[in-house]
């Protein structure tokens, strides 16, 4: 991301009714994409506090992102152990940038569209490889599980 970016995403962050912001989110998500809703629990409120909490430690310290793509990543592994697709990643970003317009009133603008849609495909991408890399190396280990369990019998 380039600085301009990095500061329009803070500033417009600053402006951003959180909670509505994310309620929102999950109910265009859920229009999206029905077949998300019960990967998540029926009260939300929880999981849009930890996701408030995150995005705001994430953006404060989005100058130095090359530090945080090690959490990013973890993220993406427990993700898909959730069975969270790609195409859910696309979903959730449709949702985020539709949300975003829709709570930011004046403070949005198309730059602040193009760093957030920036922002979240290097976290989405990020998390979706994590994933990848994830599931290659669980393939990888079955054969030699099967063969071992094989061995033992």
């Amino acid at each position: 991301m380039t600085p301009e970016q990095i500061a329009l995403v803070q500033a417009s962050l600053r402006h951003l009714p959180a909670m509505a912001t994310l309620r929102l989110l999950y109910d265009r998500l859920f229009a999206i994409d029905p077949a998300l809703r019960p990967l998540f629990h029926d009260d939300l409120t929880d999981q849009c506090c930890k996701v408030v909490a995150m995005l705001a430690t994430f953006v404060e310290r989005l100058d130095d992102l090359e530090r945080q793509l090690p959490a990013v990543r973890e993220l993406g592994r427990l993700h898909a152990d959730l069975d969270v697709t790609p195409g859910h990643y696309a979903a959730l970003g449709e949702a985020l940038l539709w949300a975003l317009r829709q709570t930011l009133g004046k403070a949005y603008s198309a730059e602040t569209e193009a760093a957030w849609a920036e922002l979240y495909r290097i976290l989405s991408t990020t998390m979706i490889e994590a994933a990848e890399e994830q599931a290659a190396k669980s393939k990888a280990a079955e054969p030699q599980s099967t063969v071992a369990l094989l061995a033992m019998m």
